[in-house]
């Protein structure tokens, strides 16, 4: 399994959403799971919830 940059948890799929950063000038990675992707347009409901 993968973790999700943003919240932590193991994850099947994570996916890549590039952002900028502080200074602006350039856009930072990151791995993101379903339920904190923006792009992503339903939630995904995790087994422990």
């Amino acid at each position: 399994m993968t973790t999700c940059e943003n919240c932590g948890r193991e994850a099947v799929e994570v996916w890549r959403h590039r952002e900028y950063g502080e200074s602006m000038t350039h856009r930072e990675v990151r791995w993101l799971c379903a339920r904190c992707h923006p792009a992503m347009e339903t939630p995904v409901k995790s087994v422990a919830d």
